[in-house]
C-alpha cells in the first residue's frame, strides 16, 4: 500500500471513530458498532499491515542469516578448510607519490 493511502486510511479512521462516539452519545448503539468495525479495518490498513509486512521482512532476513550460519557450521564440522579461514578485507591498491612521478 502506498504511504499516502495509509495516511488517508488513518485520517478516515479518526473521522469514523469520532462518528462512532457521536452515535454512542446519541444512544444509537447499532450504528456505533458498525462504525467501530469500519474504524478497526481502517486502522489495520493504516498501521497493522505495514507492521506485519515489516515483521515478515525481518523474519526472512533472520532466516537467511541463520541458514548462512548453519551452512558455515556444517562446513566446519565436515572439515572444510575454507570454513576455518578468515575473510580478509579487500586491500585497495594505493600508488605512492614517488611511483607516480
Amino acid at each position: 500500500m502506498k504511504p499516502y493511502l495509509r495516511v488517508l486510511a488513518g485520517m478516515f479512521a479518526g473521522i469514523t471513530l469520532w462518528l462512532a462516539f457521536v452515535e454512542l452519545i446519541h444512544g444509537r448503539f447499532s450504528p456505533a458498532f458498525f462504525q467501530l468495525l469500519f474504524t478497526a479495518g481502517l486502522v489495520y490498513l493504516a498501521v497493522g499491515k505495514p507492521l506485519r509486512d515489516l515483521r515478515a521482512r525481518k523474519q526472512a532476513e533472520y532466516a537467511g542469516l541463520a541458514a548462512r550460519a548453519e551452512a558455515g557450521h556444517r562446513a566446519y564440522l565436515a572439515g572444510d578448510p575454507a570454513a576455518f579461514a578468515r575473510r580478509r578485507p579487500r586491500q585497495h591498491s594505493r600508488r605512492s607519490s614517488a611511483a607516480a612521478s
